[in-house]
């Protein structure tokens, strides 16, 4: 056997084990335990910082749009996005106000206006706080891996389906939190986003929620 044939062998036995990990979910053994702990931990966090990694595929697309940034969560209901590359941009959710930072133009808008911002606020934030479980917009599925918890969402309200298929939300095993987020369009594209680095409950200044 050639060096070139056994290193395409090599290649893809390596990538056949990343398909065969990223897969190795399993129906969860204990959901009633997994509400409550999932609940009981989030009760204590008061703020987040953290790195994200957001993954945009579509099917117009051959490359993935990859874009990084940092989150921030202080209660009550307040989140910033900041998105550092490749392009700066800022959203921050005020509880029921947004407001967007992009090319130095601010603006800022009701989340009433917007559905799609309004329903992925609240997922957001009600994972962080544990009751993701009391939102009767969708069914569940309940699954785990090694390292995590995932929670299948599908929508039961044609409002949603239009702008979701599914949404998976992973609980890291270790301290419950979000260690990823995947939004499934009916087109079959989708966003994921990875979160790593977390800190909680650091000080986060009341400022980092104001956009000028």
């Amino acid at each position: 056997m050639n060096r070139f044939l056994s290193a395409i062998i090599m290649i893809f036995l390596y990538l056949t084990s990343l398909c065969l990990a990223e897969q190795r979910y399993l129906p969860m053994k204990d959901t009633s335990a997994f509400k409550t702990k999932l609940e009981t931990a989030t009760k204590s966090v008061n703020s987040i910082k953290s790195d994200f990694v957001q993954e945009k595929n579509l099917s117009a697309l051959s490359e993935k749009i990859i874009s990084k940034g940092k989150f921030y969560f202080k209660k009550n209901n307040l989140l910033r996005w900041e998105y550092v590359k490749p392009f700066k941009y800022l959203i921050v959710f005020n509880d029921t106000r947004i407001t967007i930072k992009d090319e130095g133009k601010v603006s800022q808008f009701d989340m009433k206006s917007s559905e799609l911002f309004g329903k992925v606020n609240d997922i957001i934030l009600r994972s962080i706080r544990g009751d993701v479980l009391r939102n009767k917009d969708f069914s569940y599925q309940f699954f785990e891996s090694e390292k995590y918890f995932q929670l299948r969402m599908f929508p039961l309200q044609k409002s949603i389906k239009v702008l979701f298929r599914q949404i998976n939300i992973s609980f890291d095993k270790k301290d419950y939190s979000v260690s990823r987020l995947e939004l499934i369009e009916p087109s079959g594209d989708f966003t994921k986003i990875d979160f790593s680095g977390k800190k909680f409950n650091e000080t986060i200044p009341e400022e980092i929620f104001i956009i000028k």
